[in-house]
């Protein structure tokens, strides 16, 4: 078994050859004889058969060309989420399919099957026809009994009924469309003939795109109902945060919402201040599921006397059961998840609710204006942070939420997943399977690392308590030497701090210290974090101890920074270690959820004995909004 399907065969007949020709040569007239007409009788046969196979083929060609058309149409609608547009292309395609099926599946085709090389053309349009009308149907079938597109939040209620009844049919699509894209990829041929692999390997590419689309729907939908309580209530925090004061996770918090949602009715119950989370003096904080690290890393923060520092660690996961703990040592019931949302993530959920009335703001807050005014106009205008805009925004907002008609799954998606992307909501919620499901589609903010890849980050803890970070510019340049047969990794980042608050912004509260200083002064605890271990590290060219921890599987390294009001302060480290062996070198890099972009510069250079790709050569230039990998493809020289 060698090469491609048929190809040992084809070698055998070739050898044999000579050994038939020598028998030939040898043979009676007679026996030539019988080998001539048995030669013309084969030769005859096959020429039949492919004469046959031809013209069924012919005469399904234009019903198959179609069927692909709309069937790929239909499935590039349905990986967006829109059933109903799908399903008049989808309907269109199952009747092509199921015409051209007839043709190429019919009796007329069987001689050719035996016919080497021309036996593969019917067999792939034949697998192309049954398995397109297959998932034509399927998910034809499934636009119709289960319109999870039409599925929205309705005066702050679901059918979770109907929702739990659509499980069976998506996990039933999902299963076709995975299927078709292994049979036609099985398909798949040297022997074949453009005009047969073009149609088959054009519909397998769309088949294959649309399963894990089809997945994700699947797997929401399963869990879905759960969530909105149709086995029994679940309570949800969501917490409304100020990137303006930055803390490792993205912002500090401002305010909360007890949201319920009870078989398929949700309801804003609660909202009130952060400082709501303080506990008594004496408690420890820690993390509920007693994880000493976090505990041990974030005491310094205090979190129990002040709640407004509970996103101290850059994965959202744990500062957000945390949060939930703390709701409920408070005398809040167990919380069923927390959604951390930032003034980028309100902008993006007025989107969906159109705008708001806020007690203080001097228009109504929109998807266009909300993050802009939340962010730095509030305070531009000389509004003291203690009566920040945020916090009622968030209610204002969540309240909309509950009680508009919001639209369907597809518009969601197209309006929320930008936001969600750079980190602007976040859910983390306690169901383990709803959890994963979260965790794969990304949603859930955990700390990025990698499987064994290079990362780096900076994370900022503004301990001024003022709210000009979104002045604070970062440059950050990653030089890396990877040797790909060993991991080895030795790496220098320099990270370029730049405090250049507006004239306008020093003049009022929201740029007064309270670790003193002139208005604007940049006070900070900062924390870089990488699987490498760490040589030196200055600041502004001189030596600089740290403290080092060990966190996420790697390593992290503190100091304080104080920043005047337009300095720049540069830091350097030098660091090496060691990740996975590989002739590809992966590097994470991300930056907190509300942050400006990280302007980054990327340089990797091979060890010995080995060379970039030349596409990967050279410097890298980009923006870090989020997380971001980069790859560099090395070779033996």
């Amino acid at each position: 078994d060698i090469g491609p399907h048929g190809l040992p065969s084809l070698l055998a007949l070739i050898a044999i050859v000579p050994v038939l020709a020598s028998a030939y040569r040898a043979s009676s007239s007679k026996v030539r004889r019988t080998a001539w007409w048995g030669a013309i009788g084969l030769g005859g046969f096959v020429l039949v058969a492919t004469l046959a196979a031809a013209l069924a083929s012919l005469a399904a060609k234009g019903s198959l060309d179609a069927a692909v058309v709309a069937g790929t149409d239909g499935l590039t609608k349905l990986e967006a989420g829109q059933q109903a547009a799908a399903l008049t292309q989808l309907d269109q395609a199952a009747t092509d399919f199921d015409r051209a099926a007839t043709l190429v599946g019919g009796p007329w085709m069987w001689p050719a099957a035996v016919v080497p090389g021309v036996a593969r053309q019917p067999m792939a349009l034949a697998d192309l026809a049954t398995t397109g009308a297959a998932v034509a149907h399927s998910t034809a079938d499934t636009a119709r009994v289960a319109p999870y597109a039409d599925v929205h939040l309705s005066g702050g209620s679901v059918d979770v009924a109907r929702l739990g009844a659509m499980d069976g049919p998506v996990r039933r699509q999902a299963d076709t469309l995975r299927t078709a894209g292994t049979t036609l990829h099985d398909a798949d041929s040297p022997w074949l003939v453009p005009p047969v692999r073009n149609p088959v390997n054009r519909f397998a590419a769309a088949a294959t795109a649309a399963v894990a689309p089809a997945d994700r729907v699947a797997e929401l939908v399963a869990v879905a109902p759960r969530l909105l309580g149709a086995a029994a209530a679940q309570h949800y925090l969501v917490v409304v945060t100020d990137p303006a004061e930055s803390r490792f996770s993205g912002g500090a918090p401002v305010a909360y919402g007890e949201v319920t949602a009870n078989d398929g009715t949700v309801t804003l119950t609660k909202w009130g201040p952060i400082s709501d989370l303080a506990v008594p003096a004496g408690s420890d904080g820690s993390d509920p599921q007693g994880n000493r690290t976090y505990t041990d890393r974030y005491a310094r923060f205090d979190s129990q006397q002040h709640p407004e520092n509970l996103l101290a660690s850059p994965d959202a996961p744990s500062d957000a059961r945390v949060i939930a703990d703390r709701y409920t040592r408070a005398g809040g019931p167990a919380i069923d998840g927390v959604v951390l949302v930032d003034p980028a993530g309100l902008a993006a959920l007025l989107a969906l609710t159109g705008p708001v009335e806020v007690p203080g703001a001097t228009a109504p807050l929109t998807a266009e204006n909300a993050a802009q005014v939340l962010l730095t106009d509030q305070y531009l205008a000389g509004r003291p942070p203690a009566d920040s805009l945020i916090g009622p925004a968030g209610q204002a907002v969540v309240d909309a939420l509950v009680h508009r008609d919001l639209p369907g799954p597809a518009t969601m998606g197209d309006e929320l997943g930008p936001a969600v992307q750079e980190g602007h909501i976040r859910v983390w919620v306690a169901d383990p399977e709803a959890r994963a499901t979260l965790d794969r589609l990304g949603v859930s903010g955990a700390f990025p690392t990698g499987d064994r890849a290079d990362w780096f980050t900076v994370r900022t803890h503004n301990e001024g308590g003022n709210k000009i970070d979104p002045y604070l510019s970062r440059k950050v340049r990653y030089e890396a030497t990877f040797n790909p047969a060993t991991g080895a990794v030795e790496a220098t980042a320099t990270v370029t701090l730049t405090n250049a608050p507006p004239t306008a912004l020093l003049a009022t509260a929201a740029a007064r210290s309270a670790s003193g200083g002139a208005p604007g002064t940049s006070t900070m605890y900062v924390s870089f974090y990488s699987p490498l271990q760490l040589r030196t590290l200055d600041i502004d060219g001189k030596a600089t101890p740290v403290e080092p921890q060990a966190e996420f599987g790697g390593n992290v390294y503190s100091v304080p920074i104080t920043i005047a009001p337009g300095a720049t302060t540069s830091v350097r480290l030098k660091l090496a270690g060691t990740i996975k062996a590989d002739p590809t070198y992966r590097l994470l890099l991300s930056n907190p959820p509300g942050a400006a972009a990280d302007q980054a510069t990327v340089v990797v250079k091979p060890a010995d004995g080995w060379t970039v790709d030349r596409a990967d050569a050279g410097e890298k230039r980009i923006d870090v909004l989020g997380v971001t990998e980069l790859t560099v493809k090395m070779a033996k020289t």
